[in-house]
């Protein structure tokens, strides 16, 4: 499977309980912190650019750059990423985020609350 589009890579995240992190230019600041798609491509869209930064719950698994008004074609929004396992070959990481065990994760549930 090759996602292409924005929208295909969030669903994956969100199937997958994969962390994204929506921000424009301060990381610490983000948009959107969270596990749902929805809320994610609001965030990535609410602008001209944009970063997503991926987390599977104990570590950043990649970053992608989005643009917006791409004369509407959807395969040009995402416009650079790192993180192979994101973009090219999903199937890779097929596991349930490590999200759920809380104290371990990268963000805890509670980061994600006062964030989201």
């Amino acid at each position: 499977m090759t996602i292409k589009t924005l929208k295909e890579l969030l669903g994956h995240c969100e199937a997958r309980g994969w962390i994204m992190k929506c921000f424009y230019d301060e990381p610490g600041e983000p948009d959107y912190l969270g596990v749902e798609a929805a809320k994610a491509q609001e965030a990535l869209e609410a602008g001209d650019e944009r970063y997503l930064h991926i987390y599977d719950g104990t570590s950043l698994m990649g970053w992608v750059f989005v643009v917006n008004d791409t004369d509407g074609d959807p395969e040009e929004q995402i416009n650079d990423y790192a993180g192979d396992r994101l973009i090219c070959r999903p199937e890779l990481n097929a596991s349930r985020s490590a999200m759920a065990t809380g104290r371990n994760a990268f963000y805890t549930r509670q980061q994600i609350a006062r964030n989201g």
